[in-house]
């Protein structure tokens, strides 16, 4: 299954340095969500990056947008976000209170405002195979 999460620079770089995240925020308390910790979407052919965007505008830090491959099980939940001018709309999600490369694999991200098709996409696999390259050297 993928997945795509929105995320600051700060997380972005600790993801890729290899780092665990967590992150316990009960955003059931905050009436948002049925979800704790680490939020992400499901991609499908209905659901896209820009799709997952126009839902999460002014919710989340926009810098990174970055597309997983779910290795692990995690939790099935929902969130309520925008389906219009002045409605929200349940949504499915899922969610996790820990994550790391191993468990939640990046396959792409972008720094683009908008990810969309039009977005330049960096292939994390291709970008890992140059670094080891280079460190051969």
């Amino acid at each position: 299954m993928r997945l795509v999460r929105f995320m600051g620079l700060t997380e972005f770089e600790k993801l890729m340095r290899g780092e665990t995240l967590y992150n316990t925020t009960d955003w059931k308390k905050r009436n948002q969500s049925g979800s704790v910790g680490f939020c992400f979407f499901p991609l499908t052919d209905k659901h896209d990056t820009y799709w997952a965007y126009d839902k999460l505008w002014g919710i989340v830090d926009p810098s990174v947008c970055v597309v997983f491959e779910c290795t692990i099980k995690l939790k099935k939940s929902y969130g309520y976000y925008a389906s219009g001018w002045w409605t929200s709309e349940r949504y499915d999600e899922y969610c996790v209170t820990e994550y790391n490369k191993t468990m939640l694999k990046p396959i792409e991200y972008t720094f683009s405002e908008i990810p969309s098709e039009y977005a330049i996409w960096h292939d994390v696999a291709e970008e890992e195979e140059e670094k080891r390259r280079w460190e051969t050297y």
